[in-house]
């Protein structure tokens, strides 16, 4: 297609001096408010970076926080084993008296009485004697303790160390035995 412009050279030049500048003010317009979208972008960015910093730094001594309890909880479980190992060691040092006067009981035979009762313990090793004496309406009876004092795991080196009668016929006894550890 042919194009003849009629206008004269001078206004040509003018309006093609109108369409540059025209294209330069909306090439210009269109930069200033790709340069703003920019701006306000970066700005938004900044602005969400300083959020999530603000965020991650709350976190940070939330964290640090939980760490030192954890850190003082840590310290505390220390303490309470101590203690528990020092419990237990104690408990292993000490007895039960309740439960061993218990399983003497048990142990007793109906036809024997025990009249004394002594614990002694030696200083060297800790280790715990029990003296008895008493009667019984036979010296059988006081075996059949002795057997009984034997077979129990809380006693060893069981030993009758004197046996008779008295005047009513009963026997008399007395016994010593050592608590096991």
């Amino acid at each position: 297609m042919l194009q003849i412009n009629l206008l004269p050279e001078k206004f040509q030049s003018k309006f093609r001096n109108q369409r540059i500048k025209k294209a330069l003010i909306e090439v210009s317009i269109f930069s200033i408010i790709i340069i703003l979208i920019f701006a306000i972008g970066i700005f938004l960015m900044a602005q969400i970076l300083e959020i999530m910093n603000q965020n991650n730094e709350k976190v940070i001594q939330e964290k640090e926080k939980n760490l030192q309890d954890f850190t003082e909880l840590e310290k505390e479980i220390s303490i309470y084993k101590e203690n528990s190992q020092l419990y237990d060691q104690l408990l292993k040092n000490q007895y039960i008296w309740s439960d061993i006067l218990i399983h003497i009981t048990e142990l007793t035979p109906a036809n024997l009485q025990i009249t004394n009762l002594n614990i002694q313990k030696e200083k060297e090793n800790n280790q715990k004697t029990i003296n008895f004496s008493g009667k019984a309406t036979s010296r059988r009876e006081i075996a059949k303790f002795v057997k009984k004092l034997e077979d129990s795991e809380k006693f060893e080196e069981v030993e009758l160390s004197s046996s008779g009668l008295d005047e009513e016929g009963k026997a008399d006894f007395q016994i010593s035995v050592k608590l096991v550890k």
